[in-house]
């Protein structure tokens, strides 16, 4: 089971597949919006920028600085606090890998010269 991780302790990590570096990824986060409000809602991190942006499910997205204490924002400032990876598909709903199901690539016919 993930466990909730306090933004001073540690931010999520530049990740890198087998296509290239994941620069965005989502995770939850446990934002505060400055009049003493805390909500958990789904937000993309990216890693470049350090930068949160938080999706409330209504209106435009909110921008945090995750480099930005909490302490360092005056009056009635919106940060998150803690984040969390998203759990994982259960296996029964796990894509397959895209290794194995792409499609193969068809023979060309040969070309006779005459």
């Amino acid at each position: 089971m993930n466990e909730w991780i306090y933004v001073k302790d540690k931010l999520p990590e530049l990740k890198r597949d087998r296509e290239g570096w994941v620069m965005f990824e989502w995770y939850l986060v446990e934002f505060w919006d400055g009049r003493d409000n805390r909500f958990v809602y789904p937000a993309i991190y990216d890693a470049i920028q350090k930068l949160w942006v938080v999706h409330r499910g209504f209106g435009d997205p909110i921008y945090c600085n995750a480099l930005i204490d909490s302490e360092d924002i005056a009056g009635e400032g919106e940060f998150v606090s803690h984040w969390m990876p998203l759990p994982e598909l259960r296996k029964e709903y796990a894509l397959p890998d895209r290794e194995k199901t792409e499609p193969k690539k068809p023979k060309m016919p040969k070309i006779i010269e005459l």
